[in-house]
């Protein structure tokens, strides 16, 4: 199946909404099941703001792009930013679950989600970007 697609994002969270409704518009067409868009919309959601907030922010050749590879049986995605290097499934704080929320430090439960809903998370390096790829087998 075709259908690949690179979305560019602006550096700005109504872009974040923007490329949401985006992406649905997109996974209709492709028909991508709907248990699938729903995980792939709170990743996109958390990883997108956070490379906005933290590592785009500011920076005059910003690049903010997220490119969806359909194969029938899974969605593959890639977010790919300029920012500076940091791999977000292993640098960023895990969280103690165990602990109430209000004793609970702020940060690390947007990438426990994300490992979570994806069945695949893998970080790389190449060429000054950060790729992220994320990929989720469709449910039977």
């Amino acid at each position: 199946m075709s259908g690949e697609q690179t979305f560019a994002i602006d550096i700005s969270r109504h872009a974040v909404s923007a490329f949401a409704d985006a992406f649905a518009r997109w996974a209709s067409v492709h028909a991508i099941p709907e248990t699938s868009v729903r995980a792939f919309q709170v990743v996109f959601d958390e990883l997108l703001t956070n490379a906005i907030d933290y590592a785009l922010q500011g920076k005059a050749d910003a690049l903010l792009q997220v490119v969806l590879r359909p194969d029938g049986q899974a969605l593959d995605a890639w977010i790919i930013d300029n920012g500076p290097a940091f791999d977000p499934l292993h640098e960023a704080a895990t969280p103690d679950l165990e602990l109430s929320v209000e004793d609970r430090p702020i940060g690390g439960l947007g990438i426990h989600l994300v490992k979570s809903l994806m069945d695949c998370a893998d970080y790389r390096r190449s060429e000054g970007r950060n790729l992220l790829h994320l990929s989720k087998r469709h449910a039977d």
